[in-house]
């Protein structure tokens, strides 16, 4: 599978759902990377997984999954040798009572569970370690429980950091020291205790100068009689670091010899995690377990694109049975793209081994590849920069399309001529079916729908469409070929049929007849009416669908003209990059004479469009035979009006 198909199908953002769900950075980070797989066994695993994740999610089940927050820094640091921090000792113990509720919470949902419960026997949570941990860590420090020393020198440190602080009050409330003190209370700093004495009165207390006031106004001094006191708090100081930093290191060594087997821990642990987020994600869409086939059926019951959320539409779609190629059609607004999100995005989430939004009986195929050609833009004017990449990406999908492979085509053939691109589009849809390809496209042309009709292992399709409501139903009708929405609504808001049926034959080739569905619009329009208005004006909803109707009306009346051009208008040919100038009038194809770099050719209507217009390059009474004529004719009718003998005029010149 490759990014595009990723993106265009956007199952990256089903990766980045599915990962929220998860606690740690570990367990993301693999679901944001989450792939396809094509091995049975290895999907079956997986869809096993996520059918005991759902199982736990929907029972509500507080699951003790652990982040692994502090603990993957710790075991990097022990690779490197290093001693741990109290912190990331107390991040390992708490981890291993987490694996250790972990275990006991699985092995007692063997009942219920049909995979991950067994996978509990490979946690060892280290029991001994983890106690171990727990009394000499507390709080993010080293516990006096960790050793009788520490607890020894610990106690001392107290006793003698006490007499310094009850010596310090005398000092404070001292007559001798009265009006001489900056403030009333004394302080620490770097470790020292010391009085803040005015910078006047010094040398009023026996001792040491430590430290001045950032304006010199205040001496920090340390009496003579806590000097002593101070110092035997600073040599205990010493004794609890080195007895701690001990302490560490021997439990930095225990934790060391057992690294295996808490890195196992943490592999579970994470395998856990990934396993709950998918069972959540499940939940969230009301997913399935999907079922794989061997027969290439694609078998979906009442799908929906898991990122639409109550929007979502069902669809029912089944391809691969007795026809291979599916060609869809229906109006610009009416799901046709996103029944091929949903097909395409619901194999991949299916072979990542994650459930799918649909009921239950759906059934895939084993794809080998997914290939996609879904654009953003889908207006059928675009780009000839959109076009090109769109034919590169097209011929990628060519080479590679075969059997074993699902093909996704949005609006084949749109982005040039329509009779080129219908051309194109055909003949890349038989290539692909050819080679063995499941495909699926969308068209708006009705040669392809045409095509599809009638050629064995194709089928049509089109999305429905309410003519009442004037509203796409979003509604996959599969053996149903689309009909004309435009001639359906301008009939139902009362357009002559007669016009309709010409402008059917006018578009397909063919007479079809209107009279029968004239007469039903017209009687339910009556019988509606007896109960309200057809229109209301007040309503702003109606205008709105008003000005729809009104927009739709008039691209079906554009569908029943026929350009008329003038001889000397300057025109532009659909498909070609210079002007051509009328020189004939069109005969009753519809087709105009054209001279295109100093030849003639005949040009459908359909294909022009007015640059120029006549009236705006030559004066009145202009001679157009200047025009619609060569020179070499033009001189050769002059000689024949003279009389010369053996002049010839080619039809041509």
């Amino acid at each position: 599978m490759n990014t595009n198909t990723y993106t265009k199908l956007e199952f990256n953002q089903i990766r980045e759902r599915i990962s929220e769900f998860a606690k740690s950075e570990e367990a993301k980070n693999k679901l944001l990377n989450l792939e396809p797989m094509l091995n049975p066994n290895a999907i079956r695993t997986a869809l096993d997984e996520s059918d005991d994740g759902k199982r736990l999610a929907e029972d509500g089940f507080r699951v003790p999954v652990h982040s692994l927050n502090g603990v993957q820094m710790a075991m990097k640091q022990i690779s490197k040798e290093a001693v741990l921090t109290p912190q990331g000792l107390q991040d390992l113990g708490e981890f291993l009572h987490h694996a250790s509720r972990m275990k006991t919470f699985m092995l007692g949902k063997k009942g219920i569970l049909r995979k991950i419960a067994d996978y509990a026997y490979g946690i060892d949570p280290l029991d001994d370690i983890a106690e171990q941990l727990q009394r000499a860590i507390k709080n993010g420090r080293v516990s006096d429980q960790a050793s009788s020393k520490l607890s020894k020198i610990r106690k001392n440190l107290g006793r003698t950091e006490a007499r310094i602080r009850e010596k310090m009050d005398k000092y404070l409330v001292s007559s001798q020291l009265s009006g001489k003190l900056q403030d009333d209370r004394y302080k620490i700093i770097d470790g020292q205790f010391v009085l803040p004495v005015k910078r006047a009165n010094k040398n009023a207390v026996d001792g040491r100068v430590v430290s001045h006031s950032n304006k010199g106004t205040t001496a920090y001094v340390q009496p003579e009689a806590i000097s002593r006191l101070q110092n035997e708090l600073e040599a205990l100081r010493a004794d609890e670091k080195s007895e701690e930093y001990r302490i560490l290191s021997e439990l930095t060594n225990s934790v060391a010899t057992h690294t295996q087997t808490i890195m196992q821990n943490i592999d579970i642990m994470i395998q856990y995690d990934i396993i709950l987020a998918k069972g959540r994600y499940s939940r969230e869409i009301g997913g399935e377990r999907p079922q794989f086939n061997n027969n290439g059926v694609i078998s979906l019951i009442k799908a929906k694109h898991p990122l639409l959320g109550d929007e979502a539409v069902p669809l029912n779609i089944r391809v691969g049975d007795t026809f291979r190629s599916l060609v869809i059609t229906g109006p610009n607004t009416g799901g046709k793209t996103v029944v091929l999100k949903t097909t395409g995005l619901s194999c991949l989430m299916a072979q990542s081994g994650l459930h799918i939004a649909c009921d239950p009986g759906s059934t895939l195929p084993l794809y080998e590849d997914i290939l996609v050609d879904i654009g953003d833009n889908q207006n059928i004017e675009q780009s000839l920069s959109t076009f090109s990449a769109h034919i590169k990406n097209i011929i990628g999908i060519v080479k590679y399309g075969r059997k074993g492979t699902l093909v996704l085509l949005d609006e084949i053939g749109t982005g040039t001529d329509p009779v080129e691109g219908t051309g194109l589009g055909i003949s890349i849809l038989e290539k692909l079916h050819e080679q063995g390809a499941t495909v699926m496209a969308t068209t708006h042309f009705s040669e392809i729908k045409t095509f599809a009709k009638s050629h064995e292992g194709f089928q049509t399709g089109s999305m429905a469409f309410d003519v009442e409501s004037l509203r796409p139903l979003y509604r996959l009708d599969i053996g149903k070929p689309g009909e004309s929405n435009a001639f359906l609504i301008a009939l139902r808001l009362g357009l002559d049929y007669k016009l309709i049926e010409r402008a059917h034959e006018a578009s397909y080739g063919e007479k079809k007849t209107y009279a029968n569905a004239s007469k039903k619009f017209k009687e339910h329009m009556e019988d509606k009416t007896i109960d309200k208005p057809a229109y209301d004006s007040g309503s702003q909803k109606r205008k709105v669908e008003a000005k729809k109707v009104r927009k739709q009306l008039k691209n079906a009346d554009k569908a029943l003209e026929k350009p008329k051009f003038d001889i000397g208008d300057a025109v532009k040919i659909s498909g070609l990059p210079a002007v051509g100038v009328i020189v004939e009038e069109a005969d009753r194809k519809g087709e105009y004479l054209v001279l295109y770099k100093n030849k003639k050719i005949r040009v459908m209507h359909t294909r022009l469009s007015i640059y120029i217009g006549k009236e705006q390059l030559y004066p009145d009474q202009y001679d157009m035979d200047n025009v619609t004529k060569s020179w070499n004719r033009r001189k050769k009718e002059s000689k024949m009006r003279k009389g010369k003998i053996g002049v010839t005029i080619d039809e041509n010149e």
